[in-house]
C-alpha cells in the first residue's frame, strides 16, 4: 500500500475546514429551530414592569396581564413580527383566557403574520404563564404550525 507523501496532511486540512463550516451552521439552525418551537420553563425569564418584555410601564395583572405578555412573547418568536396582528383584547372572540391554578394562567389565541416570503399566514398560539411578584414566569410558550 502505498500513499503520496502529504496526503494525511491534506486529509487534516479538510477536515478542519469542514468542521468549522458545519459547526456555526448547525449552532445557528438550532437557534432558529428553537426561537421557533417556543420555550419551556428556564428558557426565558420573568418579565416585570419596566423591563424588556414587560407590555407597559404599568403592571398589568389577572387575564389581561397574562394575555398581554403571552401576545409580547409570541410577537418576538415571529418571522416578520412588525406585521403581527393580534385579536385586541383577553376577551375577544379567538382568545380564551384560563386560570390552570393560583396565579398561573394558561393563554390560547391566533396571530396573523406575514412569513419571510411576504404572504399574511394566521396561526395559533399557546402560553402559560405565572403572575410573581410585579412580573411573569413563562412556563411554556409555543406556535403550533
Amino acid at each position: 500500500m502505498s500513499s503520496e507523501p502529504g496526503t494525511g496532511k491534506r486529509f487534516g486540512v479538510l477536515i478542519v475546514i469542514v468542521l468549522v463550516v458545519t459547526i456555526p451552521y448547525f449552532i445557528y439552525v438550532a437557534e432558529i429551530d428553537k426561537a421557533s418551537k417556543g420555550c419551556r420553563e428556564g428558557c426565558g425569564a420573568d418579565s416585570s414592569s419596566g423591563t424588556p418584555g414587560s407590555t407597559s410601564p404599568s403592571y398589568l395583572s389577572g387575564n389581561e396581564g397574562a394575555y398581554d405578555i403571552c401576545r409580547e412573547r409570541i410577537k418576538k418568536m415571529l418571522k416578520v413580527p412588525s406585521t403581527a396582528s393580534f385579536p385586541g383584547s383577553h376577551n375577544s372572540g379567538g382568545v380564551a383566557v384560563r386560570g390552570i391554578g393560583e396565579k398561573t394562567y394558561q393563554v390560547t389565541a391566533h396571530v396573523d403574520a406575514q412569513n419571510v416570503f411576504g404572504a399574511k399566514l394566521r396561526k395559533k398560539w399557546f402560553c402559560q404563564v405565572r403572575e410573581k411578584d410585579k412580573g411573569w414566569r413563562f412556563m411554556l410558550v409555543k406556535i403550533i404550525e
